[in-house]
């Protein structure tokens, strides 16, 4: 079977899977116009502007919903590139930043389940589906429960879990806005960004550079800057 095709009945069986009967229809349509006559002209159609498919989330707030929103990104970008360049493109890892929220005042950070797995997701779909979709397996990709216990994937679960621990970010079950902070009851928390680093036999974490400045760092500048007065630099 093509491997356009299998893409197609994967994205549909999301579609369904996801109550998304009006895009998982146009996708069916797509189908039954490769096998008929090898046109992608229909599926064309499906990506553009406001209202289409590239507007469309999959899955629930929890760690089912970040591996199949991946694979569904995933699988619409080489559906894409085939349409465009007629050929099958496998996806790299892509995993640069990941999110979640710290107490400007305390540095309290935690991440919840779905950013846990978005990591897990985002580093491990692009060799699964390289691995699986050119076989007749290829739509064990839908068995999330599955794959997520495969040992390299428990693997790099546990050295997440290690680094996390290791920066004092606490994981939680579902992205919490607090109106005070857990730690010290401070009112300035916010959204913010860390870089996974991969070591080889471990993970590591350091903060983006492209965050909002925390209470420490904003004091520390204000002091550089008093300094700089006194000793007359601008």
């Amino acid at each position: 079977m093509n491997n356009y095709l299998k893409i197609l009945m994967l994205e549909k069986q999301i579609l369904e899977e996801s109550d998304n009967s009006h895009w998982a229809k146009w996708i069916e349509k797509d189908i039954e116009d490769w096998k008929i006559n090898q046109s992608t002209k229909h599926h064309r159609g499906a990506f553009g502007g406001m209202g289409s498919i590239n507007d469309i989330a999959i899955g629930e707030n929890n760690k089912n919903g970040a591996w199949k929103e991946n694979l569904f990104q995933l699988l619409k970008s080489m559906s894409w590139t085939f349409v465009i360049k007629n050929k099958i493109e496998f996806p790299n890892v892509n995993i640069h930043q990941f999110e979640g929220k710290i107490c400007r005042k305390c540095e309290y950070s935690e991440i919840s389940e779905y950013s846990f797995n978005d990591i897990l997701a985002k580093r491990n779909l692009p060799s699964l589906i390289k691995r699986l979709l050119p076989t007749e397996n290829f739509e064990s990709l839908l068995k999330i429960e599955d794959i997520t216990k495969e040992t390299i994937i428990e693997n790099e679960s546990d050295k997440l879990r290690i680094a996390l621990a290791n920066s004092l970010i606490i994981q939680k079950q579902f992205y919490t806005v607090y109106p005070r902070c857990p730690k010290c009851d401070g009112e300035n928390s916010c959204v913010y960004r860390w870089e996974l680093l991969d070591n080889g036999s471990e993970f590591s974490i350091t903060r983006s550079s492209n965050n909002i400045k925390l209470e420490k760092e904003v004091r520390t500048k204000k002091s550089k800057n008093w300094i700089n007065k006194i000793l007359g630099y601008r």
